[in-house]
């Protein structure tokens, strides 16, 4: 000490860290000019004290260093994506355990996570490790071993959380009154973020305090509470089963819904646990409210199947009261509609209806019919859709009810477009938009404005679709809508595609696709694939875009979506007409106009225009014009502009054919005419083509 300055390293100093102040503390009033670079689970609490937290790396330095420290003397391949993914688990278990094996075996990292069954079997052999040090077991019981008896207690119960926790979840959880010296159960949990056990970090959604485990110190700590178990687990359902009662429910579609909504969101591993303890232990008074709870994150962020399941289950397992029983098959039916289950769909949402009518709840059953509206019109039964709206939104004015007024006037919208009736449809959303905006129901808010959206895109108002999309995008994120930001994604995709913007459509579309597979919402899903097919095909890769429609039409045929099928069929017949193959076009367009026709889909005038660019190159015109005439008529009548723009882009092609150049130019101006609000780039495809015949004159 009395050499000047110095360092001194102090290794694992939190086994006798009650020593620091008579040790470390000493030295540095003794010796001020030493300095002392300490580890340690918990701080020390001295004066002049700098702590510095070591968080676990990143996955990709993680993985360099895993193959740094493991390479065998000969050379490795480096990390495939499966190794990856073993060394993501490996260090969510333990991240920065000292006890990893010196050698990797030889099938690599993820054969490690394959044998690694528990964390009491990841061992080292090294005789240099003290043997609290050469398994992840004991490692973590003699960090249990220096806790205080509250601090076990605290530990052990916390156990029970699922994906993290709130300072107010541990507080209704823990139980800390055996102990009379115990403090608060704030400082308690303090003292085991200190320690180093449980972490702290800041909740994706809601910004504030979430605290959780390592899954091993998880793992050592559930086996720890014993006889507890039972009790601490019924105060855990206690507390999460509160957030699916109906008043918290029913505010979830007013002002400042935003913020209950992101408690939800990061809360969903919890609440499904919760909802699967109380089922195990008979318990539908936790169940009922806390699967209910789930259905709300899952209704945002899926998976479908997750739900279904969850919700299924607990109908098959539990006796539920009427209203209970209605409720939960009002959720499943949605997401079994969602996931392409036509008869189960129906079922559940009939059998709901039938219960809240049984039990005189005129609001859910106003809800019930609405979605039973919407579940007929995805399978294109348009007149039984069209009556379950009908009685919607007449039960919802005579009771009152805003919210089911406004989904149903919204999902008319829908019909109507589908119809190609759009100025019906503008103003179904509208009135739906009105009664969202005050009721403060952002979700369905933004959901109005993305159907909006995709109305004025095909209307030609190109600035104002996207201004919609653009904000509906925004809501979903500050809602979390997962589900409802893959269709806005693959909408803005298709927009840019439009206007020849191909990296934000590339961007744009991929990030759809991931959205949807995540949430497994294939219907959208089959509906990006399409897309990404015409984008192929603006690219001039007409091998991938036909490719990629032919996994769109197999997905739409899997999920039984008729109108996108025929819409899709017609895609992959314009394909094969830039081919050249001119036999398999006519066949794959005239089956996209019978399908589209046979569930009232008017979407087909543009392939009835390309059956007619067809129908006159085999010096067939007289049919060829009709077929023009009739798809003109179509999209005047709808006042669809993007449609229209090339239906004339055909008849070109047809007066051109027939020597008719007045025709010919008459209708290429009244295409760029059309085409001026679009603010098309130079490479959009409609403007190349405008482009190449505007030079044949």
């Amino acid at each position: 000490m009395g050499r000047g300055r110095a360092l001194f390293v102090l290794d694992n100093f939190e086994q006798v860290v009650g020593a620091a102040q008579e040790t470390v503390g000493a030295w540095l009033n003794d010796a001020p000019q030493a300095c002392f670079l300490v580890t340690s689970r918990e701080p020390l609490r001295l004066r002049g004290e700098r702590q510095h937290p070591l968080r676990p790396l990143d996955i990709e330095p993680g993985v360099a260093l895993f193959i740094d420290q493991t390479r065998p003397p000969a050379p490795v391949q480096p990390a495939d994506a499966a190794d990856i993914q073993a060394l993501a688990a490996l260090d969510k278990a333990a991240p920065g355990h000292r006890s990893w094996p010196r050698r990797a075996p030889p099938a690599g990292p993820a054969q490690l996570l394959a044998r690694w069954g528990s964390f009491h079997g990841l061992a080292s052999r090294s005789a240099e490790l003290p043997a609290r040090h050469r398994t992840l077991h004991a490692t973590i019981q003699w960090s249990w071993e220096l806790l205080a008896p509250w601090e076990r207690a605290a530990l052990a119960q916390i156990s029970v959380f699922e994906g993290g926790f709130s300072i107010e979840a541990a507080e209704a959880v823990i139980d800390l009154s055996p102990w009379p010296a115990a403090p608060l159960v704030e400082e308690a949990l303090a003292e085991l973020v200190d320690k180093s056990l449980v972490r702290v970090g800041k909740g994706p959604r809601t910004g504030s305090s979430r605290f959780g485990l390592l899954v091993a110190v998880q793992a050592f700590a559930a086996e720890q509470l014993g006889e507890d178990r039972a009790a601490c687990e019924l105060r855990h359902g206690a507390f999460f089963a509160r957030f699916g009662h109906a008043d918290a429910l029913e505010v979830l579609h007013h002002h400042g819904a935003g913020a209950r909504r992101a408690v939800l969101w990061e809360e969903q591993d919890n609440l499904v646990a919760a909802a699967r303890r109380a089922m195990a232990r008979g318990d539908a008074k936790q169940a009922v409210p806390a699967a209910l709870a789930a259905a709300r994150v899952f209704d945002l962020v899926g998976p479908l199947k997750a739900a279904i399941d969850l919700l299924g289950g607990l109908r098959a397992t539990l006796p539920l009261l009427p209203r209970d029983r209605a409720e939960i098959l009002s959720q499943e039916g949605d997401f079994r509609s969602f996931n392409a289950e036509d008869g189960p769909a129906a079922s559940a949402l009939a059998d709901a209806l039938a219960l809240f009518v049984e039990v005189g709840d005129r609001r859910g059953e106003a809800r019930v019919l609405a979605q039973l509206a919407n579940h007929e019109l995805r399978w294109g039964r348009w007149a039984d859709g069209e009556a379950h709206h009908g009685q919607a939104i007449e039960l919802a004015k005579r009771i009152g009810d805003r919210r089911a007024q406004g989904m149903a006037l919204s999902n008319l919208g829908v019909l109507r477009y589908w119809q190609g009736r759009y100025d019906e449809s503008e103003r179904f959303y509208l009135e739906a938009l009105e009664l969202h905006r005050e009721m403060g129901d952002r979700r369905f808010e933004a959901i109005v404005l993305l159907n909006l959206g995709n109305l004025d895109g095909d209307r030609g108002r190109v600035a104002s679709s996207r201004a919609h999309l653009v904000t509906a995008l925004a809501l979903h994120g500050e809602v979390g809508n997962r589900l409802a930001e893959g269709v806005t994604l693959g909408a803005l995709g298709s927009l840019d595609l439009l206007q020849g913007r191909f990296n934000d459509a590339t961007r744009r579309l991929t990030a759809a696709e991931a959205r949807h597979r995540e949430t497994g919402n294939q219907r959208s899903e089959a509906v990006v694939l399409g897309r990404r097919a015409e984008l192929a095909l603006a690219l001039g890769d007409t091998a991938e875009a036909r490719r990629l429609g032919l996994l769109a039409l197999d997905l739409h045929r899997r999920t039984r979506n008729k109108p996108w099928e025929g819409h899709q069929l017609g895609r992959l017949g314009e394909i094969e007409l830039e081919e050249g193959f001119d036999d398999e076009a006519a066949r794959l367009l005239q089956q996209a106009v019978d399908l589209l026709r046979s569930v009232g889909f008017r979407q087909e005038a543009v392939f009835l225009a390309r059956l007619g660019r067809l129908q006159a190159q085999r010096s067939q015109l007289p049919e060829a014009r009709a077929r023009i005439d009739e798809a003109l008529a179509l999209v005047r009548e709808q006042d669809d502009k993007a449609s229209a723009v090339e239906v004339l882009l055909e008849q070109v092609e047809i007066e051109l054919m027939a020597r008719n150049r007045a025709g010919a130019e008459a209708a290429l101006m009244s295409a760029q005419a059309l085409v001026r609000d679009f603010d098309l780039r130079p490479e959009a495809r409609l403007a190349q083509r405008i482009s190449a015949l505007a030079r044949r004159f």
